[in-house]
């Protein structure tokens, strides 16, 4: 008896409008509610520290968010593998393992925030290392909080002696040490240059999840054709034809689209078996505690 194939919902296959400063992120969130292994002990590691947490970030409550996962971190990285999936769901997404797309605003900045704030940080000197740049002269120092990071974003100390200087001065010493560590970071590049950040990963995450639901190639590409063009006769009878239901295909996500090829859909077989095979392979790095750089991404 055959049984009928259930399309999952679009939140776990269509990342089109995850913007690109979350894309890498984004990514080891799914993979990781994706694999079984990872998804159970991010459940058990955040049930006692959920409300907590869930609560700090509502706030914007960083310090208290630093002090919830510094008291936790020892025995989180036994648990999840992995310090950049411990960080990414005790600083950012204490919320899994729902789908990233069900309720990204814990994770999305919102649309007053700035890229920089002046804070003060805690004086935990196991967590920071120094270093220098910039000019000398005018002692600009800028200290990076290693352990109380979120997502993308990272902590700086910043120290001006202002004796001697203009302000036109000072600013020129912040530009030129700015320039040089945005090199290090893959959503400052252009895009189309070698560095930027890649969707393909979370594209063949998205056709794994279609596979594992049971659908086959033909009807993959039936599904995502007639999603992109719901109203057309054409693309609904190939969908009928590949052994669907047109009414059981969702509409697209409301949202704007950021990254139109992130969508599953590959216009052959070989295609969608080599992303099939991407994405177990990726998910059996991630569960040895290889992280997002380490595996390539």
């Amino acid at each position: 008896m055959n049984t009928k194939s259930v399309i999952p919902p679009p939140v776990e296959w269509d990342f089109r409008t995850v913007p690109d400063a979350a894309i890498e992120a984004a990514t080891l969130y799914e993979y990781a509610r994706t694999s079984p292994t990872l998804r159970e002990a991010g459940k058990a590691w955040l049930a006692p520290l959920r409300k907590s947490l869930i609560a700090a970030l509502k706030k914007g409550d960083h310090a208290a968010l630093a002090r919830i996962a510094a008291a936790a971190f020892k025995p989180g990285l036994a648990a999840l593998r992995s310090v950049e999936l411990f960080r990414l769901l005790t600083e950012a997404r204490p919320d899994f393992p729902r789908a990233w797309l069900v309720c990204p605003a814990l994770a999305d900045r919102e649309p007053s925030h700035s890229s920089v704030k002046l804070e003060p940080i805690p004086k935990l000197a196991a967590f920071v290392r120094d270093f220098c740049a910039g000019s000398a002269r005018r002692g600009i120092h800028i200290g990076e909080t290693e352990f109380l990071t979120r997502g993308h974003a990272k902590q700086y100390a910043l120290r001006i002696e202002w004796e001697g200087a203009s302000q036109k001065e000072i600013v020129g010493d912040f530009a030129r040490w700015l320039s040089t560590e945005a090199k290090h970071h893959r959503e400052m590049k252009p895009r189309g240059k070698g560095g930027q950040v890649q969707t393909e990963p979370l594209k063949w995450l998205a056709a794994y999840r279609l596979a594992a639901a049971g659908l086959s190639y033909p009807q993959t590409y039936a599904l995502l054709e007639l999603f992109c063009d719901p109203g057309s006769r054409q693309q609904q009878n190939a969908a009928r034809e590949a052994g669907l239901d047109p009414a059981d295909v969702p509409l697209p996500l409301k949202g704007t689209v950021h990254n139109a090829k992130a969508l599953p859909l590959y216009f052959d077989p070989s295609g969608f078996s080599a992303a099939l095979g991407h994405a177990r392979s990726l998910l059996a790095k991630l569960e040895k505690g290889d992280g997002i750089a380490q595996v390539g991404f």
